[in-house]
């Protein structure tokens, strides 16, 4: 049996940081960020650095969304064992951090490591930009949110529900963190979701667009913000 082929969309879509550094300086208010970045076959000099310019460029404007992938074989095509995805992730995502937010930059973990060294530019936003977590919830999603992140971020795959929200903020108050950001992805089709979304605590919803004509696609904005009006 072949591999399973993915929707020809994943073969289209542009790079989201060269996305994104284009849209920040012909825009103004709204939020810049990621749904999601693979963290753990991206290499975390680069994205630091990509990543820092993108808030500079936005004038503080950008949030990373990051995921550990459930796709074996574009882990595999990068060196990177799909078994380990979030321990790599993990330890990527402090390294991260460190280029944010430290002078000297430096980690030491078990499966990168990163001597002193000097890197700019550092990003507008202190102590640095969010980082929101895309995964299903469970135990260990839950550690890494406590641990390394400021929102969670359930994907249109997962159906996030109100228990969920509460386990999420319940774990932030244990562990005496702000309450995390909630932001709910949904398709362009579920505007009817909007408001019990809201309902159920989340702070944001993205929609996913449909790829078609700009003209289609503005229509289809100009109806989302009308219903973002209503609610």
């Amino acid at each position: 049996m072949g591999e399973q082929r993915l929707p020809k969309r994943y073969e289209i879509v542009y790079d989201a940081f060269a996305a994104l550094a284009a849209v920040a300086p012909v825009t103004t208010r709204i939020l810049l960020g990621t749904a999601v970045t693979l963290i753990g076959i991206r290499d975390p000099l680069w994205t630091a650095k990509a990543t820092a310019t993108i808030d500079r460029l936005s004038n503080g404007r950008f949030v990373l969304g990051v995921g550990y992938g459930w796709l074996r074989r574009e882990f595999e095509n990068h060196g990177v064992p799909f078994e380990v995805r979030r321990a790599i992730a993990r330890e990527k995502l402090l390294m991260i951090k460190s280029l944010w937010t430290d002078e000297v930059p430096a980690f030491d973990g078990s499966h990168l490591r990163l001597p002193p060294t000097q890197q700019g530019p550092k990003p507008v936003q202190r102590p640095h930009p969010p980082i929101h977590i895309g995964a299903g919830l469970g135990p260990r999603t839950l550690s890494d949110l406590v641990e390394l992140a400021n929102g969670w971020l359930p994907l249109s795959r997962y159906q996030v529900t109100a228990a969920q929200i509460r386990e999420v903020q319940r774990a932030a108050t244990e562990h005496g963190r702000e309450p995390f950001e909630i932001t709910a992805c949904l398709q362009h089709t579920e505007l009817d979701r909007i408001e019990e979304m809201e309902q159920i605590g989340c702070d944001r919803v993205v929609l996913r667009l449909p790829t078609a004509p700009a003209p289609a696609l503005i229509r289809r904005l100009d109806e989302i913000a009308e219903v973002g009006i209503r609610t």
